[in-house]
């Protein structure tokens, strides 16, 4: 018995494929946007962390927070700033001393004398 030959089109495996790779092309630009929302939250909280340890002020809308999808917290204790973001599935905490650099001359000068 040897078997028929028939024509036959791709277009079954063919669609297979193609709705693997789009799935997996929409993996990657959900993934590819999660990390740009996370890095952008975390460079939000530095900056705000930073401008409450030297005491600056920022003009205008440098801090201002735009429709974000994470909530940032910040406060200034006495010798420490400690700052969080939240975001979905991540978060981030920094804490860091108040940059005091009239306290550090003191002690230069306790040093050398």
């Amino acid at each position: 018995m040897s078997g028929k030959r028939y024509k036959a089109s791709y277009t079954v495996e063919a669609s297979f494929i193609m709705a693997i790779v789009l799935s997996v092309m929409v993996s990657l630009i959900q993934f590819a946007y999660r990390q740009c929302r996370q890095t952008n939250g975390n460079m939000r909280l530095q900056e705000m962390v930073e401008v409450l340890r030297h005491r600056e002020t920022m003009p205008g809308d440098s801090l201002a927070l735009d429709t974000v999808p994470y909530q940032i917290e910040a406060e200034r204790g006495m010798s420490r700033v400690s700052g969080r973001v939240e975001g979905g599935n991540w978060n981030l905490n920094i804490e860091s001393n108040i940059y005091e650099p009239e306290e550090f001359m003191r002690l230069l000068t306790l040093v050398q004398e």
